[in-house]
């Protein structure tokens, strides 16, 4: 049965391969095609499916990732910082040559992220965030080897600074509700001394008083993609753009799933959970979760005023967090073929 499988998984991942390579030449793309509907119907629809897969056939997803590609090659759909310098989703990983930059949206899960990654899985980590320095950076890419993941608030600025086309990287992201990470952010700074943003003036605010008087941050995911400040509206064609740009290019964690998302981005950067890693990585999950940037607040109901402005605030983040969660639901069967065609090389 595994050889089966196996042979499934290379041949289809050859007529997927003649198939783009062939994009420009109708008849011969169309016999790749044809030629992968023989394929499927050779094999038992179950060898298509990974040992613990509960999701749709793996033939029907690589459907759904030629289609990604044929879209992308005649459209505009994603921002060009995102298709000149990130590895498409359906290119496999490739964990000894591939630099992962990981965008690290605060009150997010980031910081628990890179220590996680640091202390645990003892890899090279960097941090950019000074936008000054990124601008300005004459660094034409990323020096193969220097970095396993570059962690930032800024992906579209590091991205068109320090990378270029023929040395593309992954991009990882974790996301949390917008309403609950402003909430956070909130009560964080209100008594995080430490931090260079650390506000006290805030201690005596409500939290409707703070989203009408004191919130900078107006949907400022869907902004981030776009390159915009805060003092740019966000638009329709922003939101569209976003989701379009983080379908294709990026594998998504959610901070409410922290362990599966971990496990996610693991399998894209090729690390084994060996023991010693995973008793490591479970002082992060769980009753003894760390929470090295984080601050225990009171809990708001959704029909609390403050939280509602907030939404209200923030409509296209709200859109884009939805559509991502659709998405990681999507990406379990992603992940799935990656484990599937890494372990046949």
């Amino acid at each position: 049965r595994r050889c089966r499988y196996r042979a499934a998984v290379i041949t289809t991942q050859g007529i997927i391969t003649m198939a783009i390579s062939n994009l420009t030449k109708p008849k011969a793309a169309a016999a790749a095609i044809i030629g992968f509907c023989i394929a499927v119907s050779l094999f038992d629809q179950s060898f298509f499916l990974s040992s613990d897969e509960q999701g749709p056939l793996l033939a029907e997803f690589l459907q759904r990732q030629l289609s990604v590609k044929i879209d992308e090659e005649s459209s505009d759909s994603i921002y060009s910082w995102a298709k000149d310098f990130i590895h498409p989703l359906f290119r496999t990983p490739k964990p000894s040559k591939d630099t992962v930059v990981f965008w690290h949206i605060p009150k997010s899960g980031g910081t628990n992220a890179k220590r996680l990654y640091r202390d645990c899985m003892r890899k090279k980590v960097d941090i950019e965030a000074d936008v000054k320095k990124l601008k300005k950076a004459d660094t034409d890419s990323i020096p193969l080897g220097a970095v396993d993941i570059l962690f930032t608030p800024y992906p579209d600025i590091v991205i068109k600074n320090l990378v270029d086309s023929s040395n593309k990287v992954r991009a990882l992201a974790l996301f949390r509700h917008p309403v609950e990470r402003l909430i956070s952010k909130f009560y964080y700074l209100k008594t995080a001394t430490w931090e260079r943003q650390y506000s006290p003036e805030w201690e005596d605010m409500d939290l409707h008083d703070w989203a009408e008087k004191e919130n900078l941050e107006i949907n400022a995911i869907v902004k981030r993609l776009a390159g915009k400040s805060q003092r740019h509206e966000a638009t329709d064609m922003d939101l569209e753009l976003a989701k379009e740009t983080i379908r294709k290019r990026f594998v998504v964690g959610l901070t409410d799933e922290m362990e599966e998302s971990i496990s996610r981005f693991n399998t894209v950067m090729g690390i084994s959970e060996e023991k010693r890693c995973k008793e490591c990585m479970n002082t992060y999950f769980g009753e003894n979760e760390k929470k090295e940037n984080s601050n225990p607040h009171p809990t708001v109901e959704q029909d609390d005023p403050g939280w509602q402005l907030l939404a209200e605030q923030n409509s296209y983040d709200l859109q884009l967090y939805e559509f991502i969660l659709e998405l990681f639901a999507e990406q379990k069967d992603l992940i799935g073929l990656y484990v599937s065609l890494m372990s046949t090389k």
